[in-house]
């Protein structure tokens, strides 16, 4: 905002608009409708204030009371509390002198100095910096961040990507956001409590820049006039694979808002054209108000799964929410013989005249004669049994082996026809799994349908996610959206995020927790 505009605002800012901030300040929200259009494009091209859509009406709550405070102090009340100069200003207090008046707003032509000129800053992983000759690290603990006061003299490695945070309150959970950034070596810092510094230390320092704000035009707007147009082509806008689909829930509201002011906003970054042309087509925009996303890896048999399977989960929530946790301990996890120990049998290649899902492939003659020679309830293939390569080569334990009746399966893929894919031969009858075993080990219920040809039947099983999984999981998370955010304590006893796998992948990870589960339960 230039100082022309601001003066005519200070003009504008009145007891009556000071008493509606102040409103907001205790935490409360406020309709659109009951805050002067110029002081809501303000505070919302500084970050300040978030819309709340409920239908068709639109309310504002703060993003940042402290970040709030700050710049009412700094840009309108002439360094004392909101509160205080409602007091002075309103002239409730008769016993107010104008000496009093003078010495706490001060005059109209004195110079402000500001305190405080800096900007915080924090990372993911230590990045070491300078501060004229002294060198240090950045490492702040979770819930923190460092202040640089003197930032004409600091000093970062030039392979740091610079990330300039636009919301407040999605500095404060930047950590839950990791996903967004890969392993690239990250700086976050924040606009607040203005721009001026950020982006005068940004031209002097040869580092690669993104702006991640919000996906609106009043963000576009801020990141062209504010970096871009000073940085040139060095700046970019954090535009995350996923946004098509971000904009299709949007803010209808808020784009309408926005529409009459932007609508003819000139894009100066070429890139930016693809998502400006999106914003338009869906009529929404998209705040990015701090998801807290959080991972966890969770075996399908904690969920009422018949099955051993390992997968990773993130979910993603704008506000704090415990993850979610299965309910069953292993000593109780369903087993094989639960879900399709009352089938009737049939032999290879042959239908349940009831239920023609019920129906194995018709196995080669060699592969039958193999089968026959493994034990029953979890035997194994014995030496010498089957293909001679089997023999020489480690890792193939599980080929032709049967299932465990009292046992969870292992992980169903759509090989689970064929017995030399691994664990996938019937705990008794001599065959592979047929497609309705492979469905209900995967936790379908006994009258699913699917459709396509029998290759394509087993893809369809081995590839779905168990429902009974997918269920647990969604039902926890709804009842994280119907509660009030949890306490710190409640956060810290319940299941904590995997911030970084342990090893290469997770991939790795999860083979890992396999063998540690089969030696804990089964030694």
């Amino acid at each position: 905002m230039s100082c022309n505009n601001m003066d005519i605002n200070k003009k504008r800012f009145t007891i009556s608009v000071a008493k509606k901030l102040l409103y907001m300040l205790e935490g409360k929200t406020l309709p659109s409708s009951s805050l002067p259009r110029w002081i809501v494009d303000e505070f919302r091209i500084e970050g300040l204030i978030t819309g709340i859509t409920s239908g068709s009406r639109i309310s504002y709550r703060l993003t940042d009371s402290v970040a709030f405070s700050r710049y009412i102090s700094d840009n309108y009340t002439s360094g004392t509390s909101l509160e205080r100069w409602i007091e002075i200003f309103s002239g409730d207090n008769k016993d107010l002198q104008r000496s009093t008046l003078v010495q706490e707003t001060g005059d109209s032509k004195t110079v402000k100095l500001r305190t405080f000129r800096g900007f915080l800053v924090n990372c993911y992983e230590p990045i070491h910096a300078r501060i004229r000759n002294s060198e240090f690290v950045i490492s702040p603990p979770e819930g923190s961040a460092v202040f640089i006061q003197n930032p004409d003299e600091f000093y970062i490695p030039s392979d740091v990507i610079v990330v300039g945070v636009e919301n407040g309150e999605n500095f404060c959970r930047i950590r839950s956001q990791k996903y967004l950034f890969g392993d690239n070596k990250v700086l976050f810092v924040s606009r607040y409590p203005q721009s001026a510094d950020l982006r005068e230390w940004l031209i002097k320092i040869p580092n690669r820049y993104i702006h991640f704000g919000d996906f609106d035009l009043a963000g576009i707007c801020i990141y062209q006039s504010e970096f871009y147009k000073f940085l040139g082509d060095r700046a970019g806008f954090l535009i995350p694979e996923d946004i098509e689909e971000r904009l299709k829930s949007g803010n209808a509201g808020l784009y309408d808002t926005q529409y009459l002011r932007y609508k003819n906003l000139n894009i100066i970054d070429s890139r930016l054209n693809g998502l400006v042309e999106m914003i338009h087509h869906y009529g929404r925009v998209y705040e990015q108000e701090g998801y807290i996303v959080k991972e966890n890896i969770y075996n399908a048999a904690s969920f009422g799964v018949p099955q051993e399977r390992f997968r990773s989960v993130v979910i993603g929530m704008k506000k704090e929410f415990i993850l979610p946790e299965g309910y069953l301990e292993p000593k109780n996890y369903k087993t094989v013989r639960e879900a399709i120990g009352a089938l009737k049998p049939v032999a290879a290649g042959v239908a349940d005249p009831s239920d023609p899902m019920h129906k194995s492939v018709a196995h080669k003659k060699s592969t039958i004669a193999v089968l026959k020679q493994v034990p029953h309830d979890g035997g194994n293939r014995p030496a010498g049994v089957g293909p001679a390569c089997l023999d020489r080569t480690k890792g193939f334990s599980d080929t032709y082996g049967r299932l465990y009746w009292d046992r969870p399966s292992i992980t169903i893929t759509h090989y689970a026809r064929n017995p030399a894919s691994g664990r996938y031969t019937h705990p008794e009858q001599d065959r592979g799994l047929t497609a309705r075993e492979a469905a209900l080990l995967q936790s379908f219920p006994i009258g699913f349908e699917f459709l396509g040809k029998s290759d394509d039947v087993y893809r369809q099983i081995g590839e779905a996610v168990p429902p009974l999984f997918s269920a647990g999981i969604a039902i926890d998370m709804l009842i994280e959206i119907l509660s009030v955010e949890p306490t710190k304590q409640q956060l810290k006893e319940g299941p904590q995020s995997i911030e970084k796998p342990v090893s290469s992948s997770y991939s790795s990870v999860i083979a890992g927790i396999k063998i540690k589960r089969k030696e804990e339960l089964y030694g």
